[in-house]
């Protein structure tokens, strides 16, 4: 159903484009539990301080784990991220490689 085109859709998007931008919308307008839903989906879940280290994305598990331990330092990092992606997939470029 995802897949599907939304009915009305004046650009042509699917169920899972519309929800997408949806959710980035509220996200965008300060709801943390959206960003970091948009996130955990686009980035890989942010590991918590008492699980063993690992490098930047872990490509196995699409894990992220982020230096800072301030939850809204992290959000700043992830939203800086998702914006790269979402730019470079407009102008069809490969995305930035996130462990530099």
């Amino acid at each position: 159903m995802l897949a599907e085109p939304f009915p009305g859709d004046k650009e042509g998007r699917t169920f899972a484009e519309v929800i997408a931008s949806r959710v980035a919308t509220v996200a965008a307008r300060g709801d943390v539990r959206a960003a970091a839903e948009l996130a955990d989906r686009t980035e890989g879940r942010i590991r918590r301080s008492d699980e063993s280290p690992l490098p930047l994305v872990a490509a196995e598990t699409g894990v992220v784990a982020l230096v800072s331990q301030d939850p809204y330092e992290q959000l700043r990092e992830l939203t800086a991220r998702l914006r790269e992606r979402i730019n470079a997939r407009r102008l069809n470029l490969p995305p930035a490689n996130v462990s530099s």
